[in-house]
């Protein structure tokens, strides 16, 4: 099992803009608290299952901390099977990420023209080989 957490307590004390004039804001685009869980656990052998979360609070858009996105949560999880031949090993992986389907923000830019909001992708596999020579 791995655990990773991340405050990030970024208030500006003051800022001065063409924008405007803030004080005791958050910095934008850095969302406060950030959590990923992973677990994996071995079936056989050469069979592992894992499965993580990544978890992100809310953050502000721009310095007025008067526009917010919302915080998300993704399911992800993996198969991998290991193998041995002779002096090569390696490793065969499929994985899926946000599997549930979350609607969330990836990145948010205070920007003019209004696209200001990237969405993250919908679910996502992935397949891998690693090769390594012993």
């Amino acid at each position: 099992m791995q655990l990773a957490y991340t405050w990030s307590h970024f208030k500006y004390t003051e800022v001065n803009s063409l924008f405007g004039s803030y004080s005791d804001t958050f910095m934008p685009n850095a969302p406060e608290h950030q959590l990923f869980l992973d677990v994996a656990y071995t079936l056989l052998p050469s069979l592992v299952l894992g499965a993580s979360l990544d978890v992100v609070s809310r953050w502000a858009v721009d310095p007025s901390n008067q526009t917010w996105v919302d915080g998300y949560a993704l399911v992800n999880a993996r198969l991998a099977y290991r193998w041995r031949a002779k002096s090569l090993r390696g490793e065969l992986t499929l994985s899926g990420k946000n599997l549930a389907g979350k609607d969330y923000i990836a990145f948010s830019e205070p920007d003019p023209d209004g696209n200001s909001y990237q969405p993250g992708p919908r679910q996502q596999v992935f397949a891998g080989v690693r090769i390594f020579l012993d």
